[in-house]
């Protein structure tokens, strides 16, 4: 009787030790993800402001303005060729996507804004 009785308070033990492992392994590798994730916008540019640092960019219905610093990587890809770009190379009615993060006034900023081929921008 006493055996079986360490023999199950043994299992118990195992079982939840195993599952909290797994549980911490599991939220490190969220936490890591949510570091990583960038926020994605793209659509068509409806004007640039150069003095305001910002892209209006309208994606069917929605426009959302986009705010750009000095750290923005501004590129442009054509088929599998990626070159970086200026700011100024954008136009509007040029297709862009955006990738950036929200601040906590709900503004969105571009860690990257990728100009993808169309009629106007190459």
């Amino acid at each position: 009787m006493k055996k079986s009785f360490a023999i199950f308070f043994l299992t118990v033990a195992v079982v939840f030790g195993f599952a909290s492992w797994r549980a911490a392994a599991q939220d490190s590798t969220q936490g890591k993800a949510a570091e990583t994730s960038l926020n994605r916008w793209h659509g068509q540019v409806v004007r640039v402001n150069t003095d305001t640092s910002t892209v209006d960019v309208r994606r069917g219905h929605v426009t959302r303005t986009v705010h750009y610093d000095s750290n923005t990587k501004w590129t442009k890809t054509q088929g599998k060729k990626v070159a970086d770009i200026s700011p100024s190379d954008v136009k509007e009615n040029d297709s862009v996507i955006c990738l950036g993060n929200f601040n906590d006034k709900k503004e969105f900023w571009a860690t990257r804004i990728d100009l993808r081929a169309g009629k106007s921008a190459f």
